[in-house]
């Protein structure tokens, strides 16, 4: 609880972002969590770390207030805490930048720790094809064992978890805001059904934050960070999805991107047109592409549950 309770009452002090947070966490910690020993420690660290704010003890007994709110809310709301100071942290979020320190979590904790996931992306206006290739993906996935993450977003994420639920598989929702505030609210009967159904929902903001413009991206480099690969059903070139994908190349994952013919709107899927020009993504056309990527993403799948299975590209 020590690590909890201090990093939440770091990030509830004004001006305290997760960088700072990221960067105190690697100095000698407090001896206790009382205010006069938390005050010690930021003042002083605060000439070696320049962007720390000017703060008194009120600050700090505030921030320690808020931080015991957020703790007795999410303990009677059945929310699970992680933070980076804790053992089971999972490494392929500690690696990339910009990392998360505290991790708020709902459902099956494996979901989050388990290496053998892959995020299935798209656009909120999925068309037709979209909604199809989606479902069908998370199906594919859940079949192969695979952890299926992605946004909750309307469209071709929400079909990626309804897909994966499908083939009684376990399905990771990544959330831009609190679990409390469900976004979108349309789909808060879903995100029941992810916990239900042995899967997790998972945020790195407290329960009731709402969501913003720049959260959405900040989930988007997380939904790369969990997974193996990426990914990109449809997309416009403009769109949140080309900032996962954008992510996955920075992180050193595997991108892939579903093949469309011209008859779809080329707005729909300049993203996809843009992916495909990176030489490294996997374009998938059929199923022996899909099974490419599946060796890529797991060389220790020896059988392929589904290789006779059609995807409508």
């Amino acid at each position: 609880m020590y690590n909890v309770e201090l990093i939440l009452t770091l990030l509830s002090l004004d001006k305290i972002n997760r960088n700072i947070v990221n960067k105190l966490l690697k100095e000698k910690l407090p001896l206790t969590l009382e205010g006069e020993s938390i005050y010690k420690f930021i003042c002083e660290n605060s000439t070696k770390i320049k962007s720390i704010p000017t703060l008194d003890m009120k600050d700090i007994l505030q921030g320690k207030r808020n931080a015991k709110l957020i703790l007795s809310y999410c303990e009677m709301s059945n929310i699970s805490i992680m933070t980076i100071l804790d053992k089971d942290f999972p490494n392929k979020l500690t690696a990339i930048d910009d990392n998360p320190v505290i991790l708020f979590y709902k459902g099956n904790k494996d979901c989050i720790t388990n290496n053998k996931s892959v995020a299935i992306v798209g656009s909120r206006y999925a068309t037709s094809s979209g909604v199809k290739i989606s479902q069908d993906l998370g199906k594919y996935f859940a079949l192969c064992d695979f952890i299926v993450v992605s946004g909750l977003a309307k469209g071709c994420d929400e079909n990626a978890h309804l897909g994966c639920i499908s083939a009684h598989g376990k399905t990771l929702a990544v959330l831009p805001c609190g679990i409390s505030n469900m976004y979108p609210l349309s789909n808060t009967n879903l995100a029941d059904k992810i916990i239900s159904t042995g899967g997790c929902l998972l945020s790195e903001y407290p329960p009731h934050n709402k969501p913003s413009k720049y959260q959405f991206i900040e989930r988007n480099r997380l939904q790369s960070a969990l997974s193996l690969g990426v990914v990109v059903v449809e997309c416009g070139e403009k769109s949140g999805t080309m900032h996962t994908a954008n992510f996955a190349i920075k992180q050193n994952k595997i991108i892939a991107c579903c093949n469309y013919d011209s008859t779809l709107n080329l707005e729909n899927i300049s993203g996809n047109i843009k992916i495909k020009k990176n030489n490294k993504s996997i374009i998938l056309k059929d199923s022996s592409s899909l099974d490419l990527l599946v060796s890529n993403l797991n060389k220790s799948i020896l059988n392929n549950p589904l290789e006779n299975h059609q995807l409508c590209f």
